[in-house]
């Protein structure tokens, strides 16, 4: 089974056309209300919704239409009040094909793609005890919630290629992306802590629009 898998490998990369990888900085919104609304009852500052992505992605194109990569991104925020420093973070990775238009050294690529995402909040006291025997007496010092779903992604991305050579010969070059769509959730997701649902939690959709710019290299 093994050889076989590597012999479709061997395969697809000797009909390979063209490849890319690129580093991706970008924004995703999420819909925070209701979450957001929890957390000012009781005394938290409201989280922001548009967060900002750093990742990256990579690519191989078939028999000169066909896409076959993936891509991820992850991100941080951090609020704080009197008393507690909040930490919401996530990230999300997909499986990406896509079908490849091409003119000269700018390719359009309609792309859809199947992963998943998640997001977590942590909950720490600005006081918290860093005595051994203290934590001992009382571990329940930081709550970690974290909430995950399968996601899909329908969108586009736009590549163009500056080839460094001097000829239209060279091939390879800098590549320059900018990917937008829509990254979808079949439903809302719950809130977990330590492994066990939070009863009464907000849930949260992690769907989002986004918007990356990307630059790395490429060949085609």
């Amino acid at each position: 089974m093994k050889k076989i898998f590597l012999f479709i490998f061997y395969l697809l990369l000797g009909n390979a056309w063209g490849s890319g990888g690129e580093f991706i900085l970008g924004r995703v919104t999420y819909n925070l209300d209701e979450l957001n609304t929890r957390l000012k009852n009781h005394g938290f500052k409201s989280l922001n919704e548009a967060c900002n992505i750093i990742g990256g992605g990579g690519y191989y194109i078939y028999n000169e239409k066909i896409l076959v990569g993936g891509h991820g991104g992850g991100f941080t925020q951090e609020t704080e009040n009197a008393t507690y420093t909040t930490i919401f973070s996530g990230g999300h990775g997909f499986f990406d094909i896509g079908y490849v238009f091409s003119k000269e050294k700018v390719r359009i690529i309609p792309i859809f793609g199947i992963g998943g995402g998640g997001v977590s909040l942590s909950i720490t006291p600005k006081n918290i005890k860093s005595d051994f025997d203290d934590v001992l007496k009382d571990p329940r010092q930081e709550a970690n919630l974290s909430a995950g779903n399968i996601l899909f992604n329908l969108g586009i991305m736009v590549n163009y290629l500056l080839r460094l050579g001097r000829d239209e010969k060279t091939k390879g070059g800098l590549l320059f992306t900018l990917r937008g769509g829509y990254m979808f959730s079949p439903s809302k997701s719950k809130w977990y802590l330590l492994d066990k649902e939070v009863s009464g939690s907000p849930k949260i959709d992690l769907s989002s629009p986004y918007i990356y710019l990307g630059i790395g290299g490429g060949s085609y």
